[in-house]
């Protein structure tokens, strides 16, 4: 999937809600970002990419960064009987498999 489609497909999935393309892509670009960490513990060279079986999570984490704006890093609050917390990671995250490989030895 292409940025631009991922673009207009985020757009329509918090609808009505509107925000500037520069924010969302920002969003789109931190959902990439955690995957990546995921996928790479020990980190990942520049230029890499998800994969496209990830478009989706990516979009699916992006709703979720978008939706806990103004409340990020919000471990608990209480207000008029509505608690909210977060929790330390996106359950999401659980379906990325990280990338595993081996080292060869001539021992």
């Amino acid at each position: 999937m292409t940025s631009t489609k991922k673009l207009l497909t985020f757009k329509l999935m918090i609808s009505p809600d509107t925000e500037s393309d520069e924010v969302l892509t920002a969003l789109l670009c931190s959902a990439e970002s955690l995957i990546l960490n995921r996928m790479y513990p020990f980190g990942y060279p520049d230029g890499t990419r998800i994969p496209a079986r990830y478009d989706q999570l990516q979009l699916q984490l992006a709703v979720e960064l978008y939706t806990k704006r103004g409340a990020e890093g919000q471990s608990n609050h209480s207000e008029n009987g509505i608690s909210r917390s977060w929790p330390e990671k996106s359950a999401l995250l659980n379906r990325v498999v990280p990338h595993c490989g081996s080292v060869i030895s001539n021992a």
